[in-house]
């Protein structure tokens, strides 16, 4: 995947300003064509991966991609994995509800598989998301019946991740396409 440096002047003003989250707040700014993070006393530069998604090279961020939202054609929020944050153009809930034991599934589960060999299950606001390492950032999952779900908002999608072993209210595996994966306790 290439990495293009930084947004473009035009668009890195999209995205600048203050965003809320839980007791947390993430400021950005664009200056001399980068988008950039002000975060604990320091100014990180942010490299664009792909669309709204931005790699921060900090170790805070060595987990997810930072993926902007838009809604009418303004970024109003951003994530990092689970966290969400919202900026004053944000207008709608802010309130979610998600069936309780889809918390089970959320996690880091990993396989031998040499192609495929982990990926984070997070719970995004009323949505699980299946995020993967390689890119940082994932597709969501659809509920399909007793902890199935299907990859992807496409409804021609044939890729299904079941979830089973709950020891604890902790799914301790997943299954994807003929693999088994387990989770991690780090």
């Amino acid at each position: 995947m290439a990495i293009q440096a930084t947004a473009a002047a035009s668009t890195a003003t999209d995205y600048a300003g203050t965003y809320l989250g839980d007791n947390k707040q993430l400021t950005f700014f664009a200056q001399n064509q980068h988008l950039i993070l002000e975060y604990q006393d320091t100014q990180i530069i942010l490299e664009r991966r792909y669309g709204d998604s931005f790699y921060v090279n900090h170790p805070d961020f060595a987990l997810f991609l930072l993926t902007f939202k838009r809604s009418d054609n303004q970024v109003v929020e951003v994530f990092y994995g689970e966290q969400w944050y919202v900026s004053d153009r944000y207008t709608k809930t802010k309130t979610f509800n998600y069936p309780p034991e889809w918390l089970a599934y959320t996690g880091h589960y990993r396989s031998h598989n040499p192609w495929y060999s982990n990926f984070w299950i997070i719970l995004r606001q009323y949505k699980l998301w299946i995020i993967y390492p390689v890119w940082g950032d994932g597709e969501v999952l659809v509920p399909q019946r007793n902890g199935v779900f299907r990859i992807g908002e496409d409804e021609r999608t044939p890729e299904r991740i079941k979830f089973d072993s709950i020891i604890d209210e902790r799914a301790l595996r997943a299954h994807i396409s003929g693999c088994d994966y387990y989770r991690t306790f780090l």
